[in-house]
């Protein structure tokens, strides 16, 4: 199975005659998978054999909480509640272990979540970062907004629509291209609006961080409000120090390169004509 996500492709592999089904699963294969052949993929072994994980920490999966090791060269370890890896970049190679005997729903929940951090490193690795947060774009300008979970960033995607295109009111990635930085679609959006999604990218022009008020308005952020503001969307925060150095290096970079505000939004229509002011 080969799976276009962001700016990598994914060859997935199940072992030990495991399968995971899902509507939700199938409408991201067929929205973004591949039938030409291409070079450069990134292999991905889905076993339910915790040997080929190993070494495991020795406390119980119900203990393991993000915790990240790397033994003598290239390989590292990411470990949660739900799921096991070991992940080698430069060899674009990743192995992620999953529990048989655990609840479906919690099986499909951890293989997703290894795909994001799987795409999130591999974004990393080309300068980008991967953000919790909607985005649309209208004649060739991108514009994402992030804020905390129920700020809005479902909403006023939901409200710009569809005079404006929706990329992703989920996750996207931003990297950047030559001077500038683009804004990249994924397939990690709600169910009931996967379809929607163009699976595309555009020219990062705007980044909005929300703020729920009485009316909709603007500011201009300072460059350590703008900084912080876009760290606390970044979708993976644990990684191996190399690719933490260029996650900061591009967090600084895209919030003094690319206009970044605080928006009031009062979950009204009138956000249609009021960010037309504000972008």
């Amino acid at each position: 199975m080969r799976l276009g996500i962001a700016t990598s492709i994914l060859e997935i592999v199940f072992e030990d005659g495991f399968a995971i089904r899902s509507d939700y699963l199938e409408k991201i294969y067929s929205l973004c998978s591949f039938s030409d052949a291409r070079t450069g993929a990134f292999a991905v072994s889905v076993t339910t054999d915790a040997q080929k994980i190993l070494p495991l920490p020795k406390t119980q999966p119900q203990e393991w909480n993000g915790l990240f090791f790397s033994e003598a060269g290239p390989e590292f370890y990411f470990y949660n509640a739900r799921f096991a890896c070991r992940v080698n970049l430069p060899d674009k190679k990743a192995v992620i272990f999953l529990d048989r005997s655990a609840d479906p729903q919690e099986i499909l929940s951890a293989y997703l979540g290894f795909l994001k951090l799987i795409v999130a490193y591999l974004v990393m690795e080309k300068g980008g970062i991967l953000l919790h947060c909607s985005a649309l774009f209208k004649d060739g300008c991108g514009c994402a907004f992030l804020g905390r979970s129920g700020s809005g960033k479902s909403t006023v995607a939901a409200l710009l629509s569809p005079e404006w295109i929706l990329l992703n009111d989920e996750c996207n990635a931003i990297v950047p291209v030559q001077n500038n930085f683009y804004i990249y679609s994924t397939p990690f959006a709600r169910y009931e609006t996967l379809s929607l999604c163009n699976h595309g990218f555009a020219p990062l022009k705007k980044i909005f961080i929300l703020e729920q008020a009485p009316q909709n308005s603007s500011r201009r952020l300072s460059p350590m409000e703008r900084t912080m503001g876009i760290t606390a969307n970044i979708y993976i925060n644990a990684m191996p120090p190399a690719l933490e150095k260029i996650m900061l290096a591009t967090i600084q970079t895209a919030a003094a390169s690319v206009p970044v505000d605080a928006l009031a939004f009062a979950n009204t229509p009138a956000i249609r004509q009021d960010i037309h002011a504000f972008f």
